[in-house]
């Protein structure tokens, strides 16, 4: 298969990669979700079940906070956010032997590193426009 006998849906999948910020963080927010909701592993990790809503009703409200400066070209959010996805990659892959479930955190996690780390991403920050001061 030549280069011009590549299907469509290829080419509208690497043009989302790299110039759609908004999907991008629209997917992040999708596998955000979907993390959350096959995650039996607050019991495994050690967290008390009455502080599970607590603590994640917290950390929703900070990592949407993060993902809206990322959008707003927050550079140290994005940072903090790959770091985030970075350390529940390896958070996930240790409870994998006890806790089967982890594995599907795992691929979340790592999706959410890959997305993340996209072009489009790194293209809308890099469009930062100067602000000019009114002094």
């Amino acid at each position: 298969m030549t280069r011009h006998d590549a299907p469509r849906t290829e080419h509208r999948a690497l043009a989302i990669w790299r110039a759609k910020p908004a999907i991008v963080l629209g997917l992040y927010v999708l596998l955000l979700l979907a993390g959350a909701s096959s995650g039996p592993l607050g019991h495994a990790a050690g967290t008390a079940p009455g502080h599970i809503g607590d603590t994640l009703l917290l950390s929703w409200v900070v990592t949407l906070w993060l993902v809206w400066r990322v959008w707003r070209r927050g550079q140290i959010s994005r940072f903090l956010l790959i770091f985030g996805s970075g350390f529940g990659c390896v958070d996930a892959a240790w409870h994998v032997p006890g806790h089967r479930a982890a594995l599907l955190l795992l691929v979340i996690d790592a999706g959410q590193l890959a997305l993340m780390l996209s072009p489009a991403l790194s293209r809308h920050e890099a469009s930062l426009t100067p602000r000019h001061r009114v002094d």
